[in-house]
């Protein structure tokens, strides 16, 4: 988003802006002002193409009537900060000028195939629009379509006589641009769909290992595993409650010395190795500021409510890069509680 600074004026970016839009509306606002703009463009140049061959007349006139139209409902957006009538203005004009035209030439050869135009109706409605609401466009093109192979309007009386050079460059402008227009709003569609899958399997790798990660993804309907053995795992974050309370969410998540992302990746990798039956192991990277204490059998761990100075996360830190990560591994404990580590033994040693 930052190219665009300097690729448009200052003014397209505050376009029928209002306090708390969304990023999305913001985007669609902007879009639809650049369109607007662009056929209104190509509507100057059109009228003078019809003017150059045609003279004056009315197939010279609806091209202008196009950009007077949508020009006036690109102020009206402006002022009311809404851009939907500059929306429903550029599809109703795209749609039913475009095949005035064709029928005020009287003939879809000699016209170039302008109609194609019309196409861009129930493409922008997909874009702007619900897709019921795209669905009534498309029906309107179909409308005008049949109008024009079955009946072959001639709004002036009878066809007019178009050179074969002016027929080509008719072909040539119509077809090509209208086309370029649908390829770059495929391009659009495409584009997002990519962004929406990125992010949706960036969420899943994140929540999820790896190994099921992808299983999800390939679509297996039943996702289980059977254990004989389990262990239970608690890690506790020494001064992590104090720290937490004198940072922003953002800056906790980034730092680098708790790594969430990290604890987040490695938390199975424990599902593999079996635990001894009798015994409680601590591993810490790194000592913390609290004493190391002796680490005790499962029955002799007790953890006081009042001394809590570590906030506890189900997980494994298995990098030795990072400070003050300790947990403990818990055998298949036999009773229904689960014991937990009192905040001395973070520091404790293997």
């Amino acid at each position: 988003m930052e190219a665009k600074s300097w690729v448009l004026p200052a003014f397209t970016h505050r376009f029928a802006a209002r306090f708390g839009d969304t990023e999305e509306q913001s985007f669609q606002k902007l879009l639809i002002l650049i369109i607007a703009l662009s056929c209104c463009a190509c509507g100057l140049v059109w009228s003078g193409l019809y003017y150059t061959i045609f003279g004056a007349g009315l197939t010279t006139m609806l091209p202008l009537t196009f950009v007077a139209v949508v020009g006036a409902a690109i102020v009206i957006a402006a002022r009311r900060a809404d851009h939907m009538p500059l929306v429903y203005a550029q599809l109703t004009c795209i749609t039913w000028i475009s095949a005035l035209i064709g029928w005020s030439i009287g003939s879809l050869h000699n016209s170039g195939l302008v109609i194609a135009w019309s196409f861009l109706g129930p493409i922008g409605a997909l874009i702007f629009l619900p897709y019921r609401e795209a669905v009534f466009w498309l029906l309107q093109f179909l409308l005008v379509l049949a109008v024009t192979v079955l009946l072959n309007p001639a709004l002036l009386g009878e066809p007019l006589p178009v050179s074969d050079a002016a027929r080509a460059l008719f072909y040539l402008m119509n077809i090509g641009t209208a086309l370029s227009v649908v390829f770059f709003a495929a391009a659009w569609f495409t584009s997002r769909i990519r962004f929406e899958q990125a992010r949706s399997d960036e969420l899943i790798d994140n929540m999820l290992p790896a190994r099921i990660a992808q299983q999800l993804k390939e679509g297996v309907p039943t996702i289980a595993d059977a254990h004989k053995e389990v262990s239970v795992l608690f890690a506790d974050i020494c001064g992590f409650t104090n720290y937490s309370a004198q940072v922003s969410a953002e800056q906790l998540v980034h730092d680098p010395t708790w790594s969430f992302a990290a604890l987040t990746r490695s938390r199975w990798s424990l599902a593999s190795r079996r635990s001894r039956p009798s015994a409680t192991r601590t591993w810490s990277r790194q000592a913390c500021r609290t004493p190391a204490t002796t680490t005790r059998r499962p029955s002799q761990i007790s953890r006081s409510r009042s001394e809590t100075q570590c906030s506890s996360i189900c997980g494994l830190m298995d990098n030795p890069s990072r400070s003050a990560w300790a947990f403990i591994q818990a055998p298949r404990w036999q009773g229904s509680s689960v014991p937990r580590a009192s905040p001395t033994t973070c520091g404790a040693t293997r």
